[in-house]
């Protein structure tokens, strides 16, 4: 790869080295993002059968 981009191996291991733990912190960043989105959506779902039982306990 160096060869082709005619630049030292050195340069492209720590291009790569860089490009990988960016990656790796946008997957981190990701994952907690959409592990909070579930927590909320579940809490929520929570919510909705709570209200759903008070409702079910007015009619009864």
């Amino acid at each position: 790869a160096a060869a082709a981009l005619d630049c030292a191996v050195g340069t492209v291991r720590s291009r790569l080295h860089r490009a990988r733990s960016m990656l790796a912190e946008k997957m981190r960043s990701r994952e907690r993002r959409e592990a909070a989105s579930e927590t909320e959506t579940e809490s929520g779902a929570d919510e909705d059968a709570a209200k759903g039982l008070r409702t079910a306990r007015c009619f009864a």
